[in-house]
């Protein structure tokens, strides 16, 4: 397969995830391109940055305190990046 047909595999295979997520859904080919399949990556991004965030708390390189909207995420004061267990 080639890279083109990859990415259009990809692509089927992510409006098939959103269609499961939201059975309901119906929209253009321009609706699906600008919001399922963006929202898609977004949903996607965030499980990834939450587990990285999660890895960096664990070893230390940063701190979080409560807000209103959630958790807000700093450097650790006590930690560099150049002391970190790599």
């Amino acid at each position: 397969m080639s890279e083109d047909q990859d990415h259009i595999a990809d692509l089927a295979s992510a409006i098939e995830a959103y269609l499961d997520a939201h059975p309901a859904a119906a929209d253009t080919a321009e609706g699906i391109a600008r919001w399922w399949l963006v929202r898609q990556r977004v949903e996607h991004t965030m499980t990834q940055v939450d587990a990285a965030l999660r890895l960096l708390l664990d070893r230390g390189s940063v701190t979080h305190t409560m807000a209103g909207s959630g958790a807000v995420y700093r450097r650790s004061t006590g930690r560099s990046r150049e002391t970190s267990d790599d």
